[in-house]
């Protein structure tokens, strides 16, 4: 009983998936009873006129005509048909070329955005689809099958088409070859004449995807307007001095200064990093320890005069495009007042001098930070990376040594101004004690020479 049960069961099946196809196939305009109507027709029709032609061969055929010619020069054949006509008239051969089954999808489909952001593995990756009749959307993974469903009953010989979350007859399947095209395979399956299966036929066809912006809501995200906020300033202009080895790699990256809402934020950046978006801020992201679930940003390009930054909201589908210059920079340099004022010699490697309104013991190597509460000797090595990492700014004076120069001693070094882009040189005379011969300034000149 059960066998007959589960036949039934599936000849229910069968039938209504072959109601179904025709449904499609009758929205398509294709009729199949018809296209077999004018097909018998036309077979008969085809046998009447072999028949026809082959009886007018036959009656212009004269016996007594001479058909034959013998020469000396050899045997020529000649005929009493022209050759020109062969495969004309009712001899003519005609070929029929089966229309597709097939609705052209090319037209109703629309791939409105791709999720491949850089943290997203490729199988990951998404589209985002649309159907023009319906308007309906849907979101499908990189080489999934979506079923379709069709409305043929909305008049003036229409047809509506809906994404279903049922097999159908009829389906879908996107695929994305690069930045900018996405193959689509469209199938349809079709009721067997010899058998209660169905076979399947399919064609294909490339459509690029139409690039979503934040639907003119980009300045109102914050995320957003941080980075169009942001500054670059270009190179490193104390690391290109004092980096050394340890950080020659950064030498060939650019500053770039992003607002928070209680503080500015530096990054070293180059073609290829990655931020995210977290409290309300961007950090540096790695492709590994990347969320996947927040506001994505990555350095696309990178000259001597801009970079380009491409901004993706959670979802992955909506992008921003974002253009910094590099700052102009003011090649004023520090003032004369500026400088350390009544430097003394102290000990061999001290001087004594004023900064501000401040007097300091400095040596050579020294780094001396101009802070919201004056000068401070940059001693402890957190200090020192903290500055390194632009944690802590502001105007520096880098002490690299004393020498003697046309009888003189001069404490050296480099001011660095507080957005690092200025360099320069300054010279500082020292002074000994009173009578200028002292042991100690004689020992220190002695050891110069």
């Amino acid at each position: 009983m059960s066998f007959f049960v589960q036949s039934s069961i599936l000849r229910a099946n069968f039938i209504d998936m072959q109601r179904e196809t025709l449904q499609i196939l009758s929205s398509n305009k294709i009729q199949i009873e018809r296209v077999l109507q004018l097909s018998t027709k036309g077979i008969w029709g085809a046998a009447f006129c072999v028949c026809l032609g082959f009886a007018i061969a036959v009656g212009t055929y004269a016996p007594g005509e001479k058909t034959i010619s013998k020469q000396s020069e050899g045997l020529q054949v000649s005929s009493s048909y022209p050759l020109e006509k062969i495969a004309q008239g009712p001899l003519s051969l005609s070929s029929y070329k089966r229309k597709s089954a097939i609705p052209d999808m090319s037209k109703e489909l629309l791939i409105l955005a791709k999720n491949i952001r850089p943290d997203r593995a490729a199988k990951d990756a998404s589209l985002r689809l649309a159907l023009k009749g319906s308007q309906e959307e849907y979101i499908a993974k990189n080489g999934e099958q979506v079923f379709l469903s069709c409305d043929a009953s909305i008049g003036n010989g229409s047809t509506a088409y809906h994404f279903s979350d049922r097999k159908t007859p009829l389906w879908v399947r996107p695929t994305i070859l690069d930045q900018k095209e996405v193959l689509v395979e469209v199938g349809i399956f079709m009721p067997s004449k010899e058998t209660e299966t169905f076979v399947e036929e399919k064609t294909q066809f490339i459509v690029q995807h139409q690039i979503l912006t934040s639907n003119g809501q980009s300045g109102s995200r914050p995320f957003v307007a941080a980075l169009e906020e942001a500054k670059l300033w270009g190179q490193d202009a104390f690391l290109l001095q004092y980096g050394g080895k340890e950080y020659q790699a950064w030498n060939s990256k650019q500053v770039l200064e992003i607002p928070s809402e209680n503080r500015s934020l530096f990054y070293l950046v180059q073609v290829g990093d990655l931020f995210e978006w977290r409290d309300g801020e961007w950090a540096s992201a790695t492709l590994d320890l990347s969320s996947g679930a927040l506001p994505l940003a990555a350095v696309k390009t990178m000259t001597q005069r801009f970079i380009e930054l491409e901004v993706w909201d959670e979802s992955g589908f909506y992008s921003t495009l974002i253009r910094l210059d590099v700052q102009p920079t003011m090649r004023t340099g520090y003032k004369n007042e500026a400088l350390p004022q009544g430097a003394r010699l102290r000990t061999s490697s001290q001087v004594t001098c004023c900064l501000g309104k401040k007097r300091l013991i400095v040596k050579e190597g020294d780094w001396i930070l101009k802070t919201g509460r004056g000068w401070k000797n940059l001693k402890k090595a957190q200090d020192i990376e903290d500055y390194v990492c632009r944690k802590i700014r502001g105007e520096l004076f880098v002490f690299d040594g004393m020498v003697h120069e046309h009888g003189k001693l001069l404490m050296k070094g480099h001011w660095i101004d507080e957005t690092r882009t200025q360099v320069v040189p300054f010279s500082v005379p020292v002074s000994g004690e009173r009578n200028g011969k002292s042991k100690r300034a004689s020992s220190l000149k002695k050891d110069l020479r």
